[in-house]
């Protein structure tokens, strides 16, 4: 391939080429520069691998897709490999999109698996397991998930006492062990721990009490 045109975009970050066939493509200015293609007082330059040319145009389509996916909401990387794999690209460009993106700050799940639990923390009733399983079903990794547990500063005790206010029982349900059990049971399912519900349960009867 004889690269004989090249043309930085506005922004300076992406550079199209075109070869002596009259084919173009799209890359970043780093490719450019590793091909010697960057600048057009350099050109002609000879091109060995058409392929890689190819691969370099696809990497730079898949990453600008995953950033357009990024716009609208956090993902996690499970999510944006098979978004890409859906509109058929490579998994060796999906692998390399993703390093791109990693690498540049646009993809942290970390930071974003923390700003995901206090988000879901702060709109629905769910407690730590409820919100694990959640996260870990969106594809992020479990040691993301954990460091986000333990870095919210969310009072999880605290939370489980709202919701069991929230359901609003009679407080003389907690003195009924069939109707006690049905509230733990509500309460497990949203997440919480045994410790958190043995909390909530009695400091509402505290509360009642006086």
């Amino acid at each position: 391939m004889i690269i004989i045109r090249s043309m930085r975009s506005p922004g300076g970050n992406e550079v199209e080429i075109a070869n002596d066939c009259g084919e173009k493509y799209r890359i970043t200015l780093a490719d450019a520069k590793r091909l010697g293609v960057d600048d057009q007082d350099n050109l002609p330059v000879s091109v060995d691998d058409d392929e890689y040319v190819a691969f370099l145009d696809s990497k730079l389509k898949a990453v600008r897709y995953c950033k357009y996916l990024l716009g609208f909401s956090d993902k996690s990387a499970k999510t944006l490999l098979a978004k890409m794999r859906e509109k058929e690209y490579s998994d060796e460009v999906c692998n390399e999109a993703l390093r791109v993106l990693k690498d540049s700050g646009f993809l942290n799940e970390t930071d974003i698996c923390l700003s995901k639990v206090k988000s879901i923390a702060a709109s629905k009733p769910y407690g730590p397991y409820r919100i694990r399983a959640y996260l870990s079903q969106k594809g992020f990794g479990g040691s993301d998930i954990e460091k986000a547990l333990e870095d919210c500063d969310i009072d999880f005790d605290g939370k489980c006492l709202d919701v069991l206010f929230k359901m609003s029982p009679d407080a003389g349900e907690m003195n009924d062990p069939q109707e006690l059990l049905k509230l733990k049971a509500k309460l497990s399912r949203y997440g919480f721990s045994s410790e958190s519900i043995r909390y909530a349960v009695k400091e509402y009867n505290k509360y009642n009490e006086e």
